[in-house]
């Protein structure tokens, strides 16, 4: 059972469900994407899980979240399409009598984080801001270590759109940034953003949508939130050197297709074929058969409306795996493959849609996109789309893959290289 309530920018969704032992609280704001404020969104992840006013330390927190029977509290940045997020949720055990207590002291603990951050005349505190930064700073520096990751955000930052901007921030961006000019931002944010708050478990509907407007009292506002990006990207190729065992490459196609257009399902059910099921063309083909690469995959990005093809192997094997990539492509737009791997990918996609219904983080994802890509269809309708798709469905949806962009991340360069 879900029920909506939404008015003036506020949207809160009740989820009641007694297959969970678990009651989960999440507010999410969301605001569109832009460059200049992803420093600051990214390190507000940082400044706002860190403490409050309330629990002023760390081991203030676990005292409280171990009081609520050991609750877990995240706060993270997760933008996605055109859109920047942040994430506040927490979730704990539902309580033994089944009162609306622990439900209430949740939501009452994270309501602390999100109205009273550790402010200090008006800005962050210093120990905290410092601390913070360079968490944040070494955060940046470990994903950019990872050679996958490196190519990945090499891929986006040169194809543009959306995904430029949604790139891990410069460090040297990070550290233009004082405890004043977040805590200005995050006051923007707490004022202008779009809010969703969803409460997942097993809850009253009537007594939970009182304490949600409650316990979280924020202004009106209104915002309209574009989620997906319709554009063409740079057609470019970049290569960087580094000194790892493997190179990488990563390949961006535009498909004509973005979240919630109807022939979606389509696209991701080749996708299944193609590249991102174990029983996938690129696997058998690519890795297995002919041993080009130590691993490939393809991921569908419907916000974005992109497929994005990731190997990795040896330097003098990228150039063969590109060329067996194009070849698969081509097949799939022909239809050269099998009806048994058709139902094969279909069976395992329709099982993996199932089971999430079993898996909260799962259903409140797929719940929050719902809400805001209201054309996305729910599990029972996906379900329905994914047993019709035909191969000429999947061989149109692969006949409008247009290459874009092209990085690769090769075996080359010094131990003390820098980028």
């Amino acid at each position: 059972m879900m029920e909506t309530f939404s008015a003036e920018g506020r949207h809160i969704h009740i989820h009641s469900l007694s297959k969970f032992k678990t009651n989960t609280i999440v507010v999410s704001f969301l605001w569109p994407l832009r460059t200049e404020n992803t420093p600051a969104s990214y390190l507000l992840s940082y400044l706002l899980a860190d403490s409050c006013m309330k629990y002023p330390t760390k081991q203030a927190v676990l005292r409280q979240l171990d009081h609520l029977y050991g609750a877990s509290l995240n706060i993270t940045n997760e933008p996605f399409g055109c859109a920047d997020r942040l994430r506040f949720s927490i979730s704990g055990i539902e309580s033994f009598d089944h009162s609306t207590r622990q439900l209430e002291e949740m939501m009452d603990m994270l309501a602390e984080f999100i109205f009273r951050p550790r402010f200090e005349q008006g800005a962050f505190a210093d120990s905290v801001f410092h601390e913070c930064m360079d968490q944040a700073m070494i955060g940046i520096q470990e994903c950019l270590d990872d050679p996958f990751f490196l190519c990945a955000e090499t891929a986006s930052r040169n194809y543009g759109g959306a995904i430029s901007r949604r790139v891990l921030p410069e460090i040297s961006a990070l550290k233009t940034l004082t405890p004043q000019s977040c805590a200005e931002f995050w006051n923007y944010v707490l004022t202008h953003a779009r809010i969703d708050i969803q409460v997942l478990g097993n809850v009253d509907v009537e007594t939970t949508r009182r304490l949600v407007q409650e316990k979280f009292p924020f202004k009106p506002r209104s915002i309209r939130v574009p989620i997906s990006d319709v554009m063409h990207g740079n057609d470019r190729e970049v290569v960087i050197e580094k000194d790892i065992p493997q190179s990488h490459i990563v390949m961006l196609f535009e498909t004509a297709c973005h979240a919630g257009d109807e022939d979606m399902p389509a696209l991701l059910l080749g996708n299944g074929v193609f590249g991102s099921l174990p029983v996938s063309l690129l696997f058998q083909k690519v890795r297995e058969e002919k041993g080009l690469c130590y691993s490939i995959d393809s991921r569908v990005m419907p916000f974005d409306g992109i497929l994005r093809v990731s190997a990795a192997g040896r330097r003098e094997a990228i150039d063969e795996i590109r060329t067996s990539i194009l070849n698969l492509i081509e097949d799939m737009k022909q239809g050269k493959f099998e009806a048994e791997l058709l139902e094969a990918a279909r069976k395992m996609t329709v099982n993996s849609v199932r089971s999430a219904q079993d898996i909260a983080d799962a259903l409140l994802v797929a719940y929050y996109r719902r809400a805001l890509v209201p054309t996305t269809p729910d599990f029972d309708a996906l379900t329905k789309r994914y047993q019709a798709v035909k191969k000429e469905d999947i061989q149109k949806r692969f006949a409008a893959l247009t290459l874009r962009t092209v990085a690769i991340v090769q075996q080359g360069g010094t131990a003390d290289e820098t980028e």
